[in-house]
């Protein structure tokens, strides 16, 4: 059932509540929002309605949460507090289309473009998707569709620029930038590898986002620049990690990223990060003619649609002389070729 009592040292009022096991509390300014709040609950107590309340739904979710990454964690967590806080709702069952539409309405009006929206729409459906497993209820998300993206603006190193760099850059961040360039990782996974990731026949075991793990072959430039850095660790371990800092701890994204910004400075380049050399690899294998499912696999995206969205524009030139091969379908150009 539910109590209500006033919280002095924090001047508000609470309803402290149990529900088939389930316990917990909600804070109010008033004690008429307490009370009606308190009614609430015991008259779907008591009439046996099997509606479920969003507070006791919650903790058991954060359980289940706990399987996705850190960073996964943090961004659905947000995203829930936030669409919660603007629903204002407090069974499942009363989250719907209404509260959607409210919430991305929000959302614009503080000028958050489409592709943040869907990021927090991704949270919402995963909760949404779980709750209606967990409690045999409908899915509230069920036909709302992810706004439309403009495609995202990259920063695309060249080979011209990849070159300029590595004659600015000192002997370890060439070292990191070629790594980087013949692998095509994300920043957190180059800065997590660790000497048993290196697999005997030369590849390397990743772990990606979502805790996905994928294998990228080691070309020769990576083959030699491991062995460079073994023969500077003889006394190394499986668990150490490859790539550290000048202290000698392991790297962090931050102090990457201001590497390649600082030689970026001193070449007179535009401004750039790590992943941009991901970019790089996967320009490159494209241009070499790598199927594109191929290289959506080296990537570690979770779908071809992903790589799709990001690469199938970057250079629409590859396009240049593909349909010359139809013009023999045309009399003209058969009579052209034969004057």
């Amino acid at each position: 059932m539910a109590s209500v009592s006033f919280d002095r040292k924090n001047n508000q009022w609470k309803v402290y509540w149990k529900h088939k096991g389930a316990r917990g509390s909600k804070a109010f300014r008033s004690e008429q929002e307490a009370r009606d709040y308190q009614c609430g609950l015991e008259r779907a107590i008591k009439a046996s309605v099997q509606w479920v309340l969003i507070d006791a739904a919650l903790p058991q979710w954060v359980a289940y949460a706990q399987k996705f990454t850190r960073a996964t964690q943090a961004h659905y967590f947000e995203s829930m507090d936030a669409f919660l806080d603007s629903a204002k709702k407090s069974y499942l069952q009363e989250l719907g289309m209404a509260e959607l539409n409210g919430y991305v309405a929000m959302l614009h009006t503080r000028g958050v473009k489409n592709r943040t929206v869907n990021a927090r729409l991704t949270a919402i459906r995963s909760f949404a998707k779980w709750a209606a497993g967990q409690y045999r209820i409908p899915n509230f998300c069920l036909g709302f569709e992810s706004l439309a993206e403009d495609p995202p603006t990259q920063r695309f190193l060249t080979p011209e620029e990849l070159t300029c760099l590595l004659s600015h850059g000192t002997p370890l961040l060439r070292q990191r930038a070629l790594f980087l360039a013949n692998t095509g990782l994300r920043a957190s996974e180059f800065c997590n590898l660790t000497f048993g990731d290196v697999l005997p026949n030369n590849m390397l075991r990743v772990l990606g986002k979502g805790r996905k793990r994928r294998h990228v072959p080691l070309n020769l430039t990576c083959q030699s620049i491991l062995s460079e850095i073994e023969a500077e660790r003889p006394n190394r371990k499986p668990g150490d990690y490859i790539f550290l800092s000048k202290s000698g701890l392991k790297l962090d994204k931050k102090k990457l990223y201001n590497q390649f910004q600082h030689v970026a400075e001193n070449a007179k380049l535009e401004a750039f990060g790590a992943h941009a050399f991901r970019h790089f690899f996967a320009t490159q294998l494209l241009t070499n003619g790598v199927d594109i499912a191929k290289v959506s696999r080296l990537l570690g995206h979770s779908s071809i649609r992903t790589t799709e969205r990001i690469y199938i524009h970057w250079q629409p030139g590859h396009l240049q002389g593909l349909t010359n091969s139809l013009e023999v379908f045309d009399n003209r150009v058969d009579a052209k070729n034969a004057g």
